[in-house]
């Protein structure tokens, strides 16, 4: 799955970059705890704390929910990072260039106030 992964002090989810409001999907995530190899020094590489990755990922879709805060009726377990494209910490003044363009990133904001 190719997402854009947020990491804030509550949740983590990710936002597939084809996103629309008329069609989206909010998607929990969970990383296994035991990345190896590869997939954890790409891990390594994302924002301490907050922040966004935009990268290609392997796991396991559970549905039915909920999940995480409640709000969620899919979840993704990420046990393979497969590609990182670009990482940034999460900034209300500031969106970087790399964010897909079709996704409102906005409504990440939205949701950790």
């Amino acid at each position: 799955m190719f997402a854009l992964f947020t990491k804030t002090v509550f949740k983590s989810s990710a936002w597939t970059p084809a996103c629309c409001p008329e069609h989206e999907v909010k998607i929990w995530v969970e990383i296994e705890a035991e990345l190896q190899g590869r997939s954890l020094k790409l891990y390594r590489k994302f924002p301490k704390g907050m922040g966004l990755s935009l990268a290609t990922f392997e796991g396991i879709f559970e549905a039915g929910g909920p999940y995480g805060d409640g709000g969620y009726r899919l979840k993704f377990i990420i046990d393979k990072i497969e590609k990182l494209e670009a990482t940034a910490k999460i900034s209300t003044r500031h969106e970087p260039a790399w964010v897909p363009k079709d996704c409102e990133l906005a409504r990440l904001h939205q949701q950790e106030n």
